[in-house]
């Protein structure tokens, strides 16, 4: 069984509580999570195990690192004690529980999914499937993509030069390499643990696949001239909050940015952008360990 929790927190209080329950028993509790010591304690692991099929545990705790990338077929139930907040992570979790060694159309075991009442899982998974034979029926092409042409478009729909927001702004030309100096980022970051010899082209690679995942079209990309610091602007569709099954598409261009120094990488994502589990990332620095990047005025006291 995989038990899905939203939170470190989460999958730490439902391992002792399963724990607790099994109590006697040699089912055995494994919870899985990027925050946990590296050395596994207790049944707490840091990552999955390579021998993941092998192990003797049968109940696997987890907030996002069973969702991709592990191959069991023991796991036939998937338990959502906190569900995930998109159907895409929902159909790959369930993946999870329908992908077997053996022959198509061989006989397996039935794999069930249990849910809070009043989740609507039912109805996720089967807008998936709906969304599955329309896209076959079109050629096994989505009905609708993210892409150049949708940017190019938007663009094009805007007037030559506006006021908007106190200031006379042009319509941007992404051609145009002055472009650049108009970004703004934050000076906010998060900070992973890595290896000094990360490579950051292989790096970028992967961060373009996973904004490709993320359904955001990459619209610019640039880097530092030492080549450390390095950008993406992709545009994102996000639906109305407003209607709950109807399609209406809010553009907005979100910004990913990220340097590397020593045996840190600094990464920020406009739209939280996941990467904890990408390749030659580690845990993320502790907030004790790191030290204000503005210094700070001295303090003054004084006496009455």
């Amino acid at each position: 069984m995989i038990v899905r929790c939203d939170s470190e927190e989460s999958v730490t209080e439902m391992h002792q509580a399963l724990t607790t329950a099994l109590a006697g028993r040699t089912d055995g509790v494994m919870a899985i999570h990027h925050n946990f010591p590296e050395r596994p304690i207790y049944g707490l692991f840091d990552g999955v195990p390579r021998d993941l099929a092998a192990r003797p545990e049968r109940y696997l705790v987890h907030q996002f690192m069973l969702i991709e990338g592990i191959d069991d077929p023991r796991c036939t139930v998937l338990a959502l004690y906190e569900p995930f907040t998109n159907t895409r992570m929902l159909v790959q979790q369930i993946g999870r529980l329908i992908r077997h060694p053996g022959p198509i159309g061989a006989a397996v075991s039935p794999a069930y999914v249990l849910a809070p009442e009043g989740r609507a899982i039912g109805d996720e998974w089967r807008s998936f499937l709906a969304f599955d034979a329309a896209s076959k029926a079109n050629g096994n092409k989505p009905l609708v993509r993210n892409d150049a042409t949708i940017l190019e478009n938007l663009i094009a729909a805007l007037p030559n030069l506006d006021y908007v927001m106190g200031r006379f702004r042009e319509r941007p030309d992404l051609g145009d390499p002055g472009l650049h100096d108009d970004l703004r980022f934050p000076s906010a970051a998060v900070a992973f643990t890595i290896e000094p010899d990360l490579d950051l082209d292989d790096f970028q690679k992967a961060i373009r696949e996973e904004l490709s995942r993320e359904d955001r079209y990459e619209a610019l990309t640039g880097q530092t001239a030492d080549g450390q610091c390095r950008y993406h602007i992709s545009l994102r569709l996000t639906p109305s909050p407003f209607l709950s099954g109807s399609l209406f598409q809010a553009p907005s261009l979100e910004a990913t940015i990220y340097a590397k120094k020593n045996k840190r990488l600094f990464f920020f994502d406009s739209a939280g952008l996941w990467i904890n589990e990408l390749e030659g990332i580690g845990p993320r620095v502790n907030a004790k360990t790191l030290r204000a990047l503005c210094r700070m005025a001295p303090a003054t006291a004084s006496r009455s």
